[in-house]
C-alpha cells in the first residue's frame, strides 16, 4: 500500500505526521500528532470515504497548523486543543466584497519595436477587479492518481498573519487569507498557472512565480510584476528567499539564478 508520510517539527517540539491512503484505502483521512517521546497528542479527521489530506503547513509561531484537503478546503487547527478554529473554502464563483481585494494580471500587446527593446518579453501589470467573477477551473480526472484538485500549496507568512494557498484545480489563483481575522484578504489572478510561492523571511511580502520570465510580488501595500534580469528565456518554476530578504533564488527546469532586490 502506498503510504506518503510527511514529518514536520514545530517550535513546540511536536511532530506532525500525516497519512493519506490514496490508492487502496481512499476512505482514510487522518492527521496524527506525536510528541518527541512517542505519545500521540491528537488525531484529526474532517471526513471519511473520500480523498483526504493533500498538504499541511505549520505557522512559524507554531500557533496554527493548516490542513489542505482534496475537498478544496483548509482547516486551521490551534496548538492548544488541536481543534478547528477556522475553515477556508476555495470557491469557483467569487462575489466581490469590501473585505477582499482582487488583483488580476493583464498582459499588454506591444509593437514590434517595443518587443525588440524588451527582448520579446510580454509586458504585464496588475489591475484591481470589481464585481463578481468566475475563476478559471480545470476539470480533474478523479480516476487518475494524484488528481489536479484540492489544496496543493500552502505557506504562512513570517509573522503568521497571512496564509497563501493554491487550489490545484484553480491553478491561476493565489488566495491570501488573514489568519488573525479568519477571513480571506486578497485574491491574485495570474495569466499563467502558479508554480510556487515564497514569503519574505522579514516582512509580509509574497513572491510568486508562474513558469515564465517574471516574478510577482504582493504586500499589504499592493502588487508589482518584475522581469527576471538578463535572460528572457529563463522560466522560473520555483522560488525561495534568502534569510536576509534581499535576494531570491529562482529555479527553472534545468538552471538556477539568484536575483538581488533593490528598492522593492
Amino acid at each position: 500500500t502506498a503510504l506518503p508520510i510527511c514529518v514536520w517539527e514545530s517550535l513546540l517540539e511536536v511532530y506532525s505526521v500525516w497519512m493519506q491512503l490514496l490508492i487502496l484505502c481512499l476512505h482514510q483521512y487522518g492527521l496524527y500528532l506525536y510528541s518527541i517521546d512517542g505519545r500521540r497528542v491528537a488525531h484529526f479527521s474532517a471526513y471519511q470515504y473520500a480523498l483526504g489530506i493533500k498538504s499541511i503547513s505549520w505557522s512559524l509561531s507554531s500557533q496554527f497548523l493548516a490542513v489542505g484537503s482534496y475537498d478544496q478546503k483548509i482547516r486551521l487547527l490551534n496548538n492548544i486543543t488541536w481543534k478547528t478554529i477556522g475553515e477556508f473554502t476555495h470557491i469557483k464563483k467569487f462575489e466581490q466584497n469590501d473585505d477582499v481585494v482582487v488583483y488580476k494580471e493583464t498582459e499588454k500587446k506591444s509593437s514590434y519595436e517595443e518587443q525588440v527593446t524588451s527582448k520579446f518579453r510580454t509586458k504585464s501589470q496588475y489591475e484591481v477587479q470589481e464585481g463578481s467573477l468566475s475563476l478559471p477551473t480545470l476539470k480533474a480526472d478523479l480516476d487518475k492518481p494524484n488528481p489536479k484538485v484540492g489544496v496543493g500549496l500552502m505557506a504562512f507568512s513570517r509573522d503568521s498573519q497571512y496564509l497563501a494557498t493554491r487550489n490545484d484545480n484553480m491553478p491561476n489563483a493565489v488566495w491570501i487569507w488573514d489568519v488573525h481575522k479568519l477571513r480571506q484578504s486578497v485574491l491574485l489572478l495570474q495569466a499563467s498557472p502558479v508554480t510556487d510561492v515564497s514569503w519574505d523571511p522579514l516582512n509580509p511580502r509574497l513572491a510568486i512565480c508562474t513558469g515564465n520570465s517574471k516574478i510577482y510580488m504582493w504586500s499589504p501595500a499592493g502588487c508589482i510584476t518584475v522581469d527576471i534580469p538578463n535572460d528572457p528565456l529563463f522560466h522560473a518554476q520555483s522560488i525561495q528567499w534568502n534569510p536576509s530578504g534581499d535576494a531570491l533564488a529562482l529555479v527553472s527546469r534545468d538552471q538556477f539564478t539568484v536575483c538581488f532586490l533593490t528598492n522593492v
